[in-house]
């Protein structure tokens, strides 16, 4: 490894950094992208989900469905990041840099776009009116965002790898789990310790465990890899079963907030085990992967495909049958993730590639 991956500003490298990279693209786990496109789909659910709700349907058992998903979507991204992460994170400091100026290129530009949008084309019931200027907004939303955060959050959590594995990563693996815990455990109860009101800064908090954890154990792959699919969900599925049951009124909010970091733990598996299962499945297969390679494109456009359609369908009265609220969440997710990424792809046709991507001068810039 060259040279470079022994120090990071000043810091020592610690042997972590020195472990080879597998460089042979065939490495790339397939199931991975799978369970990244089954978290892509779980939020573009559950947004679609809430937008139904405020805009006059009531698609209840959905709102079930991603009650029971909730301590799982968010951390399935963030694991499945990480286990294509480690090249980048202790891989040469441009290939670091690239990553992360990526994602917060796309971050602010798509922010812009979503705080333009929304406030003089669409009205959205689930955001905030404000007196602050877009100039006021974007600067707040630039330093401690509500929306499209997990790029924000993203980027960070490369950096703070970066820093862990040149220090002591076990350790910050260890500490990082502890506060994910303590998260969930004041989030169950805020009289313990009031969170920020911020969702980027109390789910960064909670979530950089996850990104790290395969990080600093790449042969997590491995292990899942590697165990019979049948086996890891017969595991599994019960401990996370049995961890969800822990109630607050029983055990209290420590207990209780425990039990849950270790539910999302388990869920996580079990849904890398579906991964595993899926990638069986010919045709099923192939769109999933197709999907978990395209998730950017998808996170970024999603929400104002099915905002806008959730909020015509409301001015006009659709919303309000069971069928039609149902219905329409199914259809309203499908449109989000198709035209999410029919749009990139035409975007890419014409040239506007900087959508999704650093502008070529600034890659330039950084192969230099």
């Amino acid at each position: 490894m060259q040279n470079n991956c022994n120090e990071i500003e000043g810091l020592r490298a610690h042997p972590d950094l020195r472990e080879p990279i597998p460089s042979d693209p065939k490495s790339r786990l397939e199931w991975v992208d799978i369970a990244k496109a089954m978290s892509i789909i779980l939020i573009v659910l559950l947004h679609t989900t809430g937008l139904v709700s405020k805009t006059g349907g009531d698609p209840h058992w959905f709102s079930v469905f991603n009650a029971i998903m909730s301590p799982i979507r968010v951390p399935l991204f963030f694991v499945a990041s990480g286990l294509f992460a480690r090249a980048s994170v202790v891989g040469d400091v441009k290939r670091l840099l690239s990553r992360v100026l990526r994602l917060l290129w796309v971050f602010a530009l798509w922010l812009l776009a979503f705080l333009l949008y929304f406030r003089f084309l669409v009205k959205r019931p689930d955001i905030p009116i404000t007196n602050r200027s877009i100039a006021e907004d974007f600067l707040g939303q630039l330093i401690a965002p509500d929306y499209i955060w997990f790029l924000w959050a993203l980027a960070l959590f490369f950096i703070a790898a970066r820093v862990a594995m040149a220090t002591a990563p076990r350790t910050i693996l260890v500490l990082s789990a502890i506060l994910s815990a303590a998260v969930t455990v004041v989030t169950i109860d805020p009289s313990i310790f009031p969170l920020p009101e911020v969702r980027s800064v109390r789910n960064s908090a909670s979530y950089f465990f996850f990104f790290l954890a395969p990080v600093v154990y790449p042969q997590i792959r491995t292990r899942i890899a590697t165990v019979s699919v049948l086996r890891g969900l017969m595991i599994f599925i019960p401990i996370f079963i049995l961890l969800m049951m822990v109630k607050t009124t029983m055990f209290g909010a420590v207990i209780a907030g425990i039990a849950r970091t270790g539910a999302t733990i388990a869920g996580v598996v079990v849904l890398l085990f579906f991964a595993r299962a899926i990638e069986n499945l010919n045709l099923l297969s192939s769109l999933f992967k197709y999907l978990g390679k395209r998730t950017l494109q998808v996170y970024v456009v999603h929400t104002f495909v099915v905002a806008t359609l959730a909020v015509v369908a409301g001015s006009i009265g659709i919303w309000g049958g069971a069928v039609v609220d149902y219905a329409g969440v199914v259809i309203l997710t499908a449109t989000g993730v198709l035209v999410s990424i029919l749009f990139a792809w035409g975007a890419q046709r014409i040239g506007l590639y900087w959508m999704f991507a650093l502008p070529k001068w600034l890659q330039h810039r950084l192969s230099s």
